[in-house]
């Protein structure tokens, strides 16, 4: 078989199913005991927002979790069974005292040699928001995502969206898939799947890392994929210690019996198409279950990607003007695989990204029992939802083995919020005042008030 019909292939057998308040005069402050905030230009994030701090304004009173969280995010890269899994976790302000924020490089996926032909100045960074190998907080242990890049992707791709669920208490790791990430593209050498067997072993590593001791709790963890990447949450997400999942974007059948899952999709994305999407979605046995499409965006909007190089085109078309040699025959097929999402006519990324970090976030905290399941996109996101469809059935056999209780919420718990004000403690309120509790039960039951 051609090399364009091994990866149409590779990408049809993944998609057939692949085994293996209103506002408020000030910010909301949860910076832990002791953060100095330092000036705006130090601590301000790349969405504009400040590292533990929750803006103030609408944005907070109708989706809290679309802006940052308590904590920072810090990063490390654990070397695990010859693998690389980058791995991002909360951190406290303080730690991130003049510490830069950490840059990855496009470059780092190509051969040294087709390296070495990208001028210094192509812009194929990009920064994130987290802080390289700083101290993780003084609060935790906290649990667990684990993140499978799509085909052609690699480990650090959405870091938009994995630093922010750090900064709201989730340690993420994402282990590379050389298999099928993007040098494995570039030059057609692809291999068999392994991601399944990569995330089991990026669960098993933050277990070896010293930086991390003690503060990643392995016993609850979530499942999540983009793209091809989401074949795993069918192969993984019905054991444990996986309590549920999450699918961006994902050209693979996802389901999972019994465990609660979240699926994202955009409209115009040409490789995981809506009606595919919604219709695996409606086969899912999955419960609860929602899925949200967000209007015009389409397959990169749940990476970096676009954002890298674009005033010279992409990553793609600096690498070509720069002599990186790429089969010709494969280009059309790379082509159209870098460009979806990042298109004129695609919804900027910038503007999904604030929708994609709320739903995300408030699915992951719903899963651990720390908010109620989140509400209608159409309260906060009207004019970017293209369509939403959600089961909130129970499951029919719950097994208390297999969905423990998630655990007390540790934003408000002491390191984080030293003051215990329920004013400006929206997600864990001791007073148990439901005027000022929104994200947490404002039934006040504490029967199901973790």
């Amino acid at each position: 078989m051609n090399r364009p019909l091994c990866i149409a292939a590779w990408v049809l057998l993944c998609a057939a199913g692949c085994a293996s308040p209103e506002e408020t005069e000030a910010p909301l402050d949860f910076s832990p005991a002791g953060a100095t905030t330092g000036s705006q230009s130090e601590t301000q994030n790349a969405d504009g927002t400040t590292p533990g701090a929750q803006p103030s304004g609408p944005a907070t009173a109708c989706a809290p979790f679309e802006n940052s969280g308590p904590w920072v995010s810090g990063v490390t890269t654990i070397e695990y069974q010859g693998n690389l899994i980058e791995v991002w976790y909360p951190a406290d302000v303080a730690s991130t005292e003049g510490v830069d924020r950490d840059i990855y490089d496009m470059r780092d996926w190509l051969s040294p040699e087709d390296a070495a032909k990208l001028p210094f100045t192509a812009p194929t960074r990009f920064e994130t928001d987290a802080f390289r190998d700083v101290q993780p907080s003084v609060s935790g242990p906290f649990p667990v995502l684990l993140f499978s890049h799509g085909l052609g992707g690699y480990r650090s791709q959405s870091s938009f969206l994995m630093t922010h669920l750090a900064s709201w208490g989730v340690v993420v790791a994402a282990p590379e898939h050389p298999e099928r990430n993007l040098g494995a593209v570039l030059t057609g050498a692809l291999g068999g799947d392994q991601a399944s067997d990569q995330i089991l072993a990026a669960l098993d590593a933050l277990g070896t890392s010293t930086l991390l001791a003690g503060k990643a709790d392995t016993s609850r963890a979530i499942v999540s994929g983009h793209s091809a990447g989401g074949a795993v949450i069918s192969a993984l997400a019905n054991q444990p210690p996986f309590l549920g999942w999450v699918g961006l974007a994902t050209i693979a059948e996802v389901d999972a019996p019994n465990k609660a899952g979240l699926l994202l999709g955009g409209s115009r994305d040409d490789l995981a198409i809506t009606t595919t999407m919604t219709s695996a979605f409606a086969k899912s046995t999955s419960a609860p279950k929602r899925y949200v499409s967000i209007l015009d965006a389409g397959h990169l909007a749940f990476a970096d990607l676009c954002l890298i190089g674009a005033e010279e085109g992409g990553v793609l078309q600096i690498a070509l003007a720069s002599g990186v040699e790429i089969p010709q025959d494969l280009i059309p097929i790379i082509t159209s695989m870098a460009e979806d999402g990042c298109r004129p006519d695609d919804l900027p990324v910038e503007q999904a990204w604030p929708m994609i970090r709320h739903e995300v976030t408030a699915h992951v905290r719903s899963l651990l029992g720390w908010n109620q399941p989140p509400a209608s996109p159409y309260a906060c996101f009207s004019s970017l939802v293209e369509n939403f469809v959600e089961d909130l059935s129970v499951p029919m056999t719950p097994e208390p083995e297999v969905n423990p209780q998630g655990g007390s919420d540790p934003v408000g718990e002491p390191g984080t919020d030293p003051t215990d004000d329920p004013a400006d403690d929206p997600a864990d309120d001791p007073a148990d005042d439901p005027a000022d509790d929104p994200a947490d039960d404002p039934a006040d039951d504490p029967a199901d008030d973790p």
